[in-house]
């Protein structure tokens, strides 16, 4: 989104240009928007269907490169706006439905087997940009009418909140009661109490903010910059002359190599038998074991909870590999 959103102004600006030398303004945007998007979307087929050496990083999900022609498309229906505003109302409600349709196709055919972005994005996009058109060209067609019903509308304003909402908290809920597909739905459900909080107390205070002026916006940015650069000197000088000193004195200087990897208990074999044998410390505790299992992260955390193993008398076993 953030990159597309710094773009699409150099975009218009081209298509202004290229427009003002051979056609006009907004024929000229068009044709840039068309054209950067059909080269988006025919890169994000391709990376769909052949394994390229750089695919995902350069055209998977998180790429501006294979996703650019999505908000391209939501583009082009704002510059055909005039254009669309001409045709008839019965085409609305044919828009409409074919809309409905092709999002709740795409709803049940698409899932994570499915090449994303690929061939199958277009189900809701188009099915999006149908219902966007039909309510352009008839706001009163039967299924323009009953999507922006007053329930829907209080939806639709919460979506991007809901969007941002929704996700750790099912996580969350999905790892504490795996395999409950009721808890799951009542932690999507009670995703909508944060997300009209920040709806109404962040999102609309930044949207119907009044315009600042010059030097109100100075300050800003002198903020954005100049804070995280203190922050991270403050940290810096903390961590050096503070927390530094005060791990030597109370535990000596500390090493580059935790025990986990001084023991050879990062394995990037795989995991053995024999060779989690050797990843004991007090085998010979009573206790129930403890047992450490990650990366390079978890193995870190290995001298504390050998610590803790000989408090509570209990054995400890750690397992890990890197990434």
């Amino acid at each position: 989104e953030e990159q597309f959103y710094l773009l699409f102004p150099l975009l218009l600006i081209a298509g202004l240009l290229i427009g003002s030398r051979w056609w006009n303004s907004r024929r000229g945007a068009l044709f840039v928007l068309a054209t950067v998007s059909t080269v988006s979307f025919s890169l994000a087929v391709v990376a769909s269907i052949f394994e390229l050496p750089v695919g995902e990083s350069l055209f998977g999900f998180y790429s501006p490169v294979s996703r650019a022609w999505e908000f391209g498309v939501g583009a082009l229906i704002a510059l055909l706006h005039p254009w669309l505003r001409s045709l008839t109302g019965r085409f609305a409600g044919f828009l409409a439905v074919a809309g409905v349709i092709t999002v709740t196709v795409g709803l049940i055919v698409i899932d994570s087997s499915t090449p994303f972005p690929g061939l199958w994005t277009l189900l809701p996009v188009l099915g999006t940009a149908a219902l966007l058109i039909a309510g352009e060209i008839d706001a009163d067609n039967p299924t323009s009418k009953a999507l922006s019903g007053r329930t829907l509308g209080w939806i639709g304003d919460l979506s991007y909140s809901l969007y941002l909402w929704h996700w750790p908290i099912i996580v969350i809920v999905h790892l504490t009661w795996p395999g409950s597909t009721m808890a799951t739905v009542i932690a999507a459900a009670a995703s909508v109490i944060p997300a009209t909080a920040s709806y109404y107390f962040i999102e609309r205070r930044f949207r119907h903010a009044e315009t600042p002026d010059r030097r109100s916006v100075v300050l800003f940015i002198g903020k954005v910059i100049w804070l995280p650069v203190l922050t991270w000197v403050a940290a810096w000088w903390i961590a050096t002359r503070i927390v530094a000193p005060f791990v030597r004195d109370e535990i000596g200087q500390p090493t580059l190599d935790n025990i986990a990897d001084v023991s050879g208990c990062i394995t990037e074999e795989g995991f053995s038998s024999e060779w989690a044998d050797q990843c004991w410390w007090g085998q010979e505790r009573p206790g129930e074991p403890i047992y450490l299992i990650g990366d390079s992260n978890a193995a870190h955390f290995g001298e504390s909870i050998i610590g803790v193993g000989q408090n509570l008398d209990r054995p400890v076993q750690i397992l890990t590999a890197p990434s």
